[in-house]
């Protein structure tokens, strides 16, 4: 069993040793009220610091020590009457308090402690002087300086010895930090978490940005220290450096519009090669927003590049839309990174609603997806728009304003039927009849 060192310690996480104590047994002067205790004044090597109360002792090898700085103490000989503290079970603060048996006579002996900020003491009673070893339960347990002495008594009075002190360590932590999403252009954050487990109690997280949520956004190439503090005010430290986005031959000036209801041309300025590198061709990436896999376009030389969605058999949703340049390093072809992505909304057969619909524009444009819905609907619409789903008679049971490109609408909970969706954006309105199937 590990033995917590009742001397002080440079760090709450360091190992836990077992060390000598020599706690001094005091005795009240009934004729001057003095706490008396003391010891030989002598000076030895191998010292070590014990703190005592108003009292700083040292406690030397040779089982002498040095009294100083008393306040209203005089000092005659004080018997050693406890060794040692040692840990038992550090989860439930269970502690062992080690005694030089056997005790002087007495018909009892109380150990007693607290936390040093207390003002009331706990204890155990025992009559036996040849006990050599005493279990105490500390509360709270972690991260606490506690006070500790032995009453004697004699039938009479009781006589206690100076008050020790000894630090319980911290619960154990671990913590670490993880890249979650790195950067995927050259403009973009990446996504940092916290990742903690063990301490005491509900956790507080401080991050160098000022966040205190697990997740963070770092700038690439940004170094965030993070901090977690537990109940007790134990902590740990940790640093994570954003990684760079590889901007190297990524297309410049990515835009992309719609040519009509299925058709995206996106366009964009040829990016410079490595050296010695050559160009093999560019391409168009797009996947359904919130999944994994990117349908590619063939290669092209050329910087303008189209997608018809007609007869694709796509899903209705927003689709993601990036470009990248395929070329030949001199040992073999790579691709680039990624553009941004951009994201237009597709209604998964091609008709659309608003002003624009004929010409292809994004301006005054809306879009209802899937129709008929089961669980969820998507309206695509200008950013800001108010939409609001409303049943025949034109009562409103839900509404929203888009943000991100579209808002979704829950329908879990309404009846099956016929309903409307009107989109308000500006002074335009739209209205749109669906289906809840």
């Amino acid at each position: 069993m590990a033995a917590v060192n009742l001397l002080s310690s440079s760090s709450r996480w360091s190992k836990i040793l077992l060390l000598p104590l020599v706690l001094l047994f005091c005795k009240m002067n009934g004729q001057s009220g003095t706490v008396v205790c003391g010891g030989d004044v002598s000076n030895s090597s191998g010292s070590a610091s014990i703190s005592v109360g108003a009292t700083f002792y040292s406690y030397f090898s040779d089982n002498q020590f040095s009294v100083t700085q008393g306040l209203q103490q005089s000092y005659t000989d004080c018997e050693e009457v406890i060794d040692s503290v040692q840990v038992i079970n550090l989860a439930k603060g269970i502690y062992r308090v080690h005694l030089n048996a056997p005790l002087p006579a007495a018909s009892s002996y109380t150990v007693e402690w607290k936390p040093d900020t207390a003002s009331v003491y706990r204890s155990k009673t025992f009559t036996n002087p040849n006990v050599s070893a005493i279990n105490i339960s500390v509360k709270p347990w972690f991260n606490n300086t506690i006070a500790l002495r032995l009453g004697v008594d004699d039938g009479t009075s009781v006589s206690y010895s100076c008050e020790q002190t000894f630090s319980t360590p911290c619960r154990p932590m671990t913590l670490q930090t993880a890249e979650q999403k790195p950067a995927r252009c050259d403009v973009d954050s990446s996504l940092v978490r916290v990742i903690y487990s063990g301490g005491r109690g509900v956790k507080s997280i401080l991050w160098s940005n000022g966040a205190t949520t697990k997740r963070t956004l770092a700038g690439q190439g940004q170094t965030l220290t993070v901090t977690i503090t537990d109940a007790t005010g134990c902590s740990l430290t940790d640093s994570i450096t954003a990684a760079t986005f590889d901007n190297t031959a990524v297309p410049d000036s990515w835009t992309l519009t719609k040519g009509g209801p299925t058709i995206y041309n996106g366009s964009f300025t040829a990016p410079t090669l490595p050296a010695g590198a050559t160009l093999i061709g560019y391409r168009m990436a797009y996947r359904l927003r919130n999944t994994l896999t990117w349908t590619q376009t063939p290669l092209s030389q050329s910087t303008t590049i189209s997608v018809d969605f007609t007869g694709s058999g796509l899903p209705s949703g927003n689709y993601e839309f990036v470009a990248f340049t395929r070329y030949n390093d001199g040992t073999g072809a790579v691709n680039s990174g990624f553009t941004c992505p951009i994201l237009k909304g597709y209604n998964g057969s091609g008709a659309k609603s608003g002003a624009n619909a004929a010409n292809g524009s994004d301006v005054g444009v809306a879009s209802i997806y899937p129709n008929p819905a089961s669980n969820e609907l998507f309206v695509a619409a200008a950013e800001g728009s108010e939409v609001s789903i409303m049943d025949m008679n034109g009562r409103v049971i839900a509404q929203n304003t888009v943000t991100n490109a579209e808002v979704a609408f829950d329908l879990s909970e309404v009846a099956t039927g016929a309903y409307m969706v009107r989109i308000i954006n500006g002074s335009d309105v739209t209205v749109e009849k669906f289906i809840k199937k």
